[in-house]
């Protein structure tokens, strides 16, 4: 039987990062050398939280978060039920398509296309207000 390729062998460890996630669980990724390029692949341990390697409270990432997806940096910055609103106004867009789809006619969705685009601004603007905030109060640490 042949040995296996350089790039499936083990390779040692560059760096270890150990971070302390939410639940003050430690979790540990090791950087290593992708085989010959020189770049550093960051491998998760199974089971660890690859969310803890982000720093937290960070008003842009809160911002981007939310305007990619409605209260995603809501729960980003720890607020699950604002988050859980904003996500929910998701929910009003299928129900205006059956609406209009019943009653045969198109302002249903597009009501609920101004009211998703108004929930998006607030909660890019909550997001990042909310982060900023957490930051004037806490200038030692993101945690």
């Amino acid at each position: 039987m042949d040995a296996p390729p350089a790039a499936l062998a083990p390779q040692p460890p560059v760096a270890a990062i150990v971070a302390a996630s939410p639940t003050r669980i430690p979790v540990r990724a090791m950087a290593r050398p992708a085989s010959g390029s020189g770049v550093l692949v960051l491998a998760i341990r199974p089971g660890g939280n690859p969310l803890a390697l982000i720093p937290r409270h960070n008003p842009l990432i809160a911002m981007g978060l939310s305007l990619a997806v409605n209260g995603l940096g809501q729960f980003y910055n720890g607020d699950a039920s604002k988050g859980w609103w904003m996500l929910g106004s998701w929910l009003v867009y299928p129900a205006a398509w059956g609406l209009d789809s019943l009653l045969q006619t198109g302002y249903f969705r597009a009501g609920a296309l101004v009211l998703e685009l108004g929930v998006k601004g607030y909660s890019a603007y909550d997001a990042y207000q909310s982060a900023a905030a957490y930051r004037r109060a806490h200038p030692g640490g993101s945690r």
